[in-house]
C-alpha cells in the first residue's frame, strides 16, 4: 500500500517538529554554557569543565544521531554559503543541482555576450588607433619629403 501525500506530509511535519525541538534543546544548552561562563559562578574549575564536557558530549551525540538518521533515510548533506548544514532528499538535491546549473549557464551566457561586446568595442578602438597612427606617419613622411 502506497503512502498517501497526507501521511507523507504528516511524517515530514512530525520529523521537522522533532528536529526543531532538538535544535532548541541544543541552543538552550549552548546558551546555558555561555550564561555559566558569563556569571562566573564560583564552582570548582574541574566541575565546570566536567559540566562543559558533558554538555558538549550531549550535543555531539545529538548531532551524530541526526547524521545517522538522515543517512539511513537517504538524505544528502548540503552546506549553504554560511556553512550551515541541512539535509535534502535525492529529489530535492537533484532539483537544487538543476537550478544551480541553469543559473550558472544563464550567467555564463550573459558573461559570454558581455565578452563578445567588449571585444567588438575594443576592435573598433584598435582600428581607429591604427588608422590614426598610419595617417600621422603619412603626414610626417610627406612633411619630411617637402621640407627635405
Amino acid at each position: 500500500m502506497a503512502i498517501s501525500e497526507k501521511e507523507e506530509d504528516e511524517i515530514r511535519i512530525r520529523m521537522r517538529e522533532e528536529l526543531e525541538r532538538k535544535e532548541k534543546e541544543r541552543l538552550e544548552a549552548l546558551a546555558h554554557l555561555k550564561q555559566v561562563q558569563q556569571n562566573d559562578i564560583s564552582f570548582n574549575q574541574s566541575e565546570v569543565d566536567a559540566d562543559k564536557r558533558d554538555e558538549l558530549r550531549r550535543i555531539e551525540i545529538a548531532e551524530e544521531e541526526k547524521r545517522k538518521f538522515y543517512k539511513e533515510k537517504g538524505y544528502i548533506p548540503v552546506k549553504d554559503r554560511a556553512g550551515n548544514l541541512y539535509w535534502l532528499t535525492k529529489e530535492e538535491y537533484e532539483e537544487k543541482k538543476h537550478r544551480i546549473k541553469s543559473k550558472h549557464s544563464s550567467q555564463n551566457k550573459t558573461e559570454l555576450e558581455i565578452t563578445e561586446e567588449t571585444i567588438k568595442k575594443s576592435s573598433k578602438y584598435l582600428f581607429a588607433g591604427l588608422l590614426f597612427f598610419v595617417m600621422l606617419a603619412m603626414i610626417i613622411l610627406v612633411a619630411t619629403f617637402i621640407i627635405g
